[in-house]
C-alpha cells in the first residue's frame, strides 16, 4: 500500500476515467481499474509505467466484476480507500426510435453495472472506511432532447447512491455523487449525429384516437362535412398543464431519515420556498459546522 492508498476506478481506459487514473496515480496512489480493450490496458500502462494496473472487464457481468474484485483484493492485501464508478455508455437519439434493446443495454451500464460493482467492494471500503465516487450527469437535472436514457440510467444510480449513503454512513464509508458538465470525450459529439440522424429520417405517419374511421367518413358522403365533436371547447379554456408540484417544506422522508440516520440532511428548497430534494451525506471531519449537500458541491 502507497501512502496515499489504493484506488478503484471503473472506465478508466479512456476519457474522465483515464485522466482521473492518471491524476490519482501522480498523487500516489496505487490504481487499479477496467478497461474495455487490451489496448487501452497496454497504452495506459505505458503512460505511466504501470503505476495504473487496468484489467479487461465488462461491468455488466457479475463473474468478471467478481473475478477484478478478487485480484484488486489480494493486491491491496482487502483495502481500498476509493472507488470512483465512472463507467458508462451513451445511446442518443429520440426515445420513440431507440430500441428497447439499447435501453436496456444503457442501465445494465450505467445502473446495474454500478450496483455490481459497489457491492463488490464494499468489504474492501469498510476495512478502509473509505469513499465512493459516482460519475453522474447534470442532464439528471435538466434532462435535454435526444439523451433521454442517459439521463433516467443517471438518475437511477443516484437514487442508488443516495440509499448507499445513508446505508453505509456507520460504516464510515462516505459516498459522494460527482456532476460534470459536457466534456471532450465525444458524447456531444455522438449527440449531434444522433439529431442529425432523426432529422434525415422519414417521418412516421401520425394518428389520432379519436380519428373517424374509414366507414363512417364514407356513409356521411364528401359533403357531410366534418365528424360533430363531442363538446365544442375553445382555445382559451384550456388549462395550463402544471409540470411540478410543492411539497411540504419538510417532507416526512427528511424527518424519518433524520431519526434513524446519523448523517446531515439538507433540503433544498426552491425559489417559491417549496421544498424540492432531499440530500444526504455522511459528515466528516472536513464539515466543521457546514451541511452543504454532496450532490451540490461542484456548483459552489
Amino acid at each position: 500500500m502507497t501512502a496515499a492508498g489504493n484506488a478503484v476506478i471503473t472506465g478508466a481506459g479512456s476519457g474522465l476515467g483515464r485522466t482521473i487514473a492518471l491524476e490519482l496515480a501522480r498523487r500516489g496512489y496505487a490504481v487499479f481499474g477496467t478497461a474495455r480493450s487490451q489496448d487501452e490496458v497496454d497504452e495506459v500502462a505505458a503512460a505511466t509505467d504501470g503505476h495504473v494496473q487496468l484489467l479487461v472487464c465488462d461491468i455488466t457481468d457479475e463473474t468478471q466484476v467478481a473475478s477484478f474484485a478478487a485480484q484488486v483484493t489480494m493486491r491491496t492485501q482487502g483495502v481500498v480507500h476509493l472507488l470512483v464508478s465512472n463507467a458508462g455508455t451513451l445511446t442518443p437519439g429520440p426515445l420513440e426510435s431507440v430500441s428497447l434493446d439499447a435501453a436496456r443495454r444503457e442501465f445494465s451500464v450505467n445502473t446495474f453495472g454500478v450496483l455490481t460493482v459497489v457491492n463488490a467492494f464494499l468489504p474492501a471500503l469498510r476495512a478502509a472506511r473509505g469513499r465512493i465516487v459516482q460519475v453522474s450527469t447534470v442532464s439528471v437535472d435538466f434532462p435535454s432532447p435526444f439523451n433521454g436514457l442517459s439521463a433516467a440510467s443517471k438518475a437511477a444510480a443516484e437514487t442508488l447512491m443516495t440509499v448507499y449513503r445513508t446505508e453505509l454512513a456507520l460504516s464510515g464509508v462516505d459516498v459522494v455523487v460527482a456532476v460534470p458538465g459536457n466534456m471532450r470525450t465525444g458524447g456531444p459529439a455522438r449527440t449531434a449525429a444522433a439529431v442529425e440522424r432523426a432529422r434525415a429520417a422519414p417521418r412516421r405517419p401520425t394518428t389520432t384516437a379519436c380519428s373517424e374511421p374509414a366507414a363512417a367518413r364514407a356513409e356521411r358522403g364528401p359533403q357531410a362535412g366534418p365528424p360533430p365533436r363531442s363538446r365544442p371547447r375553445s382555445h382559451s379554456s384550456r388549462r395550463p398543464r402544471r409540470t411540478g408540484y410543492r411539497c411540504s417544506p419538510t417532507p416526512w422522508y427528511v424527518l424519518s431519515a433524520r431519526r434513524s440516520s446519523p448523517a446531515s440532511i439538507t433540503t433544498t428548497t426552491s425559489r417559491s420556498g417549496g421544498a424540492v430534494a432531499a440530500r444526504v451525506r455522511s459528515p466528516g471531519p472536513a464539515d466543521a459546522g457546514t451541511h452543504r449537500p454532496a450532490r451540490y458541491d461542484h456548483l459552489n
